[in-house]
């Protein structure tokens, strides 16, 4: 009976984590590591909602377990190199992104994000740019939680003006125009601007509804 709770617990998960709630989507993805603890990508899925929150010393060692587990999966250094990153380690973060990009199965879509963080990684001044970008997004983060949408959106546009790669700055720009402007056309326009620097699943999913609620008002 507990197992058939694992699908309204993930939907509500993914539900929070599109709209930039990683508090709420981590509890319900506890959850579901409380009913199946081996349940797959669950350990991917918490460490992605602790990066969300700024928690990068929670976020590693569960994806370094991971990849001990499981082996080199693109999708396994790819976010490795993203918490680095987002981390300020920029030399762990090449280092990843290097090996993001001999992996085989790295989609042709994703080389252009990857060779410039990795540019981004081996130039200290856009390093620097970069890691001030990561602390207004997570400044930003924090202020749409609490309501702030409008502060949130300042800061979330300070951060992509210092780093044009920071695609979650994007994705909740535009979740920003949609939920609390009703600017579903500006939502649009940010979401495909994030999707096209890294095409994620959220992204998209929020890009498609964007799109319905445009439809609709026409």
């Amino acid at each position: 009976m507990k197992r058939l709770l694992v699908p309204f617990h993930m939907r509500l998960a993914l539900n929070a984590y599109s709209s930039g709630d990683y508090t709420r989507a981590e509890k319900h993805f506890k959850r579901i590591q409380k009913i199946s603890p081996h349940h797959r990508g669950v350990r991917h899925n918490l460490a992605l909602t602790a990066m969300g929150r700024g928690d990068f010393a929670a976020a590693e060692p569960l994806l370094l377990a991971e990849l001990e587990d499981l082996g080199d999966f693109y999708p396994r250094l790819r976010v490795l190199a993203d918490l680095y990153y987002s981390w300020g380690r920029f030399k762990r973060a090449a280092e990843f992104y290097r090996r993001a990009t001999e992996d085989l199965d790295a989609p042709d879509e994703d080389r252009h994000y990857l060779n410039q963080r990795l540019a981004i990684c081996q130039d200290p001044g856009a390093a620097d740019g970069a890691r001030e970008a990561t602390r207004l997004y997570h400044e930003g983060t924090q202020a749409q939680a609490a309501g702030a949408s409008e502060r949130a959106f300042e800061l979330f546009e300070r951060c992509v003006a210092l780093d044009p790669t920071n695609h979650p700055a994007l994705n909740n720009m535009g979740v920003i125009r949609m939920n609390d402007r009703g600017d579903y056309a500006g939502a649009i326009e940010a979401f495909e601007q994030a999707y096209r620097i890294q095409p994620v699943e959220i992204v998209r999913a929020n890009l498609a509804r964007a799109r319905a609620m445009l439809e609709r008002r026409s």
